[in-house]
């Protein structure tokens, strides 16, 4: 059973050499490097901030062929190291997925950690233990719905060892199997690491964390499994019947594939622009959820502190600040507040010209239970 130790006693437990080590930096320039070879090593510094390695080694490999001094020569071979480092972390593929297992008779779903390792020689990563985060959301039939989110370091995780050419699943922790009332609920899970160093062969090299790429579910309750609705699913309901009851208004929101969340806020708002706020109020649920991706994305703006929005009238509050759209969090579910942030989600994305790159993000889970 993985053990999971909170942040806070984390922080106030000693973890070992690892710690001594400040976290890892690209390179500087210093007073090692003479004058005759500063500006290559300013572009060399550029070269790895931008993430071209190939261009760093090449000018690394000039300066070493022009007869550099001790010092230089040091930073010069120090700097090689870390592009050797980045090359060797390059080789391993980490993303947090579920596995599901079978224990008693009965299906459980685990959390874990897949690394996939190229290269021809064993790797070995030390680091301080890095820390696990999610956020959660839901919502039930009745509207109600709420966010959570938490962190926790995993104190198990201080050194990883992985053949070459290798897939490893290491696992993090268990998922509750259990949704509760909730209707929908979608969730993500990233794993922010902190590496001290990697060993290949005996040999140490100082690196950056690597990125973890993060799991995101979307969890529909047992009776919901009917496979997804067409984006238009609400605006079509609420076309015909604008009094719809609640539940029927979440149950056709809640079945809207997360990746077309947007278009179906397209097509819902001429329809809710049209309705009585009496009317748009019922719909104000469906209309949060449907936003959520976004705020996920962080394409919103604006906190619970914004007085600039709150003490302005009604129909002068402020929606649009560089470019981003208020956080529709901060509507606190008024109907008039909505028709209008809808109105100018509308103008902006009119302004802005379609992304000729359409790519899928969410994970599903079709097997979620309630």
């Amino acid at each position: 059973m993985c053990k999971l130790v909170p942040l806070l006693l984390l922080l106030l437990l000693p973890l070992g050499g690892c710690m001594l080590l400040p976290t890892p930096l690209e390179p500087q320039v210093d007073a090692r490097v003479s004058g005759d070879f500063l500006d290559s090593a300013v572009l060399v510094l550029e070269a790895l901030d931008e993430g071209d390695d190939e261009l760093a080694e090449s000018i690394l490999l000039r300066m070493g062929a022009r007869g550099p001094d001790p010092e230089t020569a040091a930073w010069i071979h120090e700097v090689g190291r870390v592009l050797e480092g980045r090359a060797v972390l390059r080789q391993l593929d980490l993303r947090l997925v579920t596995v599901v297992e079978e224990r008693d008779g009965t299906q459980t779903k685990r959390l874990v950690l897949r690394v996939n390792a190229g290269g021809e020689s064993a790797v070995s990563l030390h680091m301080t233990p890095p820390i696990l985060a999610w956020e959660r959301d839901w919502i039930d039939a009745s509207g109600n719905g709420g966010r959570s989110s938490d962190e926790v370091g995993l104190d198990f995780l201080e050194r990883l060892d992985f053949a070459p050419r290798s897939l490893t699943d290491i696992p993090v922790l268990d998922l509750p199997a259990a949704r509760g009332q909730a209707l929908a609920m979608r969730e993500r899970w990233a794993l922010e690491m902190h590496f001290c160093y990697l060993e290949v062969e005996g040999t140490r090299y100082p690196t950056n964390a690597p990125f973890v790429q993060p799991l995101e579910r979307y969890l529909l309750a047992t009776h919901l499994q009917l496979g997804p609705v067409h984006p238009g699913a609400c605006a079509d309901l609420l076309a015909e019947r604008p009094d719809a009851n609640l539940e029927a208004i979440i149950e056709r929101a809640v079945r809207v594939l997360p990746e077309d969340h947007d278009e179906a806020l397209d097509l819902l708002t001429p329809v809710v622009l049209d309705m009585t706020l009496l009317d748009v109020q019922r719909a104000v649920p469906a209309l949060a959820w449907l936003t959520g991706e976004a705020r996920a994305r962080g394409e919103y703006h604006g906190s619970a502190g914004d007085l600039a929005y709150f003490l302005s009238p009604e129909e002068e509050r402020p929606l649009m600040i560089d470019g981003k759209l208020l956080d529709p969090a901060l509507l606190h579910g008024h109907p008039l507040g909505w028709q209008r942030w809808l109105a100018a989600r509308d103008l902006l994305r009119a302004r802005k010209p379609a992304s000729p790159l359409d790519l899928p993000t969410s994970v599903r889970d079709a097997a979620a239970s309630r």
